[in-house]
């Protein structure tokens, strides 16, 4: 991971005490100072275009967990798969210390399945989280009240 700055076994250790005590007191002192402590959820599907737009306020608020959730390709729709990849590529490559989760269709599921499924597996893993889909660009006074004092 270019920009990653630190001991990143001890940074992965610390994630796994939130994960499990659903606090951070011992991710804290590792995290930067400019970096959000709260883990997001990104919901996505075949717009790379609107998830670029999503991404540059996530990459703004650089969250040390980021999940992305994403659908896969409808049948019948030959240029979504690579539509669908784009959007993937777009929402995992972080250039900051970040712990990266993904949960990829391989099938479409559709929407009600899809953002279902993708809360519940972000939810089995963190205790609290900001959630957020590739079509809903968040303000940045959206953001504001979980952002580090810095």
């Amino acid at each position: 991971m270019a920009g990653v700055e630190g001991d990143y076994e001890a940074y992965r250790v610390a994630v796994d005490a939130w994960d499990k005590e659903g606090i951070r007191m011992d991710s804290a002192p590792l995290l930067r100072k400019d970096q959000l402590d709260v883990p997001i959820l990104l919901i996505i599907f075949n717009r790379p275009d609107l998830t670029q737009r999503v991404f540059n306020i996530i990459r703004r608020v650089r969250p040390f967990q980021l999940f992305v959730k994403a659908d896969g390709a409808r049948a019948g729709h030959p240029a979504e798969a690579e539509l669908c990849e784009k959007a993937r590529k777009i929402a995992t490559v972080v250039d900051w210390k970040c712990d990266v989760r993904t949960s990829f269709n391989n099938e479409n599921a559709g929407c009600r399945m899809t953002v279902s499924s993708g809360v519940s597996w972000f939810f089995d893993n963190v205790n609290v989280g900001i959630i957020l889909e590739d079509d809903c660009l968040p303000s940045e006074s959206f953001l504001k009240p979980f952002e580090p004092p810095l």
